[in-house]
């Protein structure tokens, strides 16, 4: 069985990292905060808007009310506007800011230390 080639660096996507914190009186899960974030972006650009955004959440990045999130290099504004839409989680009202944006990951993790 042949092995199928990966995409050529040219071919593929390009991707930002987005660094964001959810400013809350209580802590808040990463089940939680994915939740608010794709609902505020699935209202704001809609599902086909939210297919183009290639949003996605780093699970193991989650800590302490900060996060990162991966996106299309041509939808990072889009995103920053979705965080405007999203005012609660679990009738706590919330703050979603965004923290800092790098095409490396290990640029972006300077963000949410601390």
């Amino acid at each position: 069985m042949e092995k199928i080639k990966p995409l050529l660096p040219s071919l593929r996507e390009k991707k930002r990292y987005v660094a964001f914190e959810i400013v809350s009186e209580k802590p808040v899960n990463i089940k939680q905060a994915s939740s608010v974030i794709f609902d505020s972006a699935r209202k704001y650009v809609g599902v086909k808007g939210l297919a183009l955004m290639g949003l996605i959440v780093l699970d193991e990045k989650f800590k302490k009310n900060k996060g990162i999130l991966k996106v299309n290099v041509k939808h990072v504004n889009t995103l920053k506007a979705c965080f405007c839409l999203a005012k609660e989680i679990d009738s706590q009202p919330i703050i979603l800011k965004s923290l800092g944006v790098s095409g490396v990951l290990q640029k972006i993790d300077k963000f949410t230390a601390s």
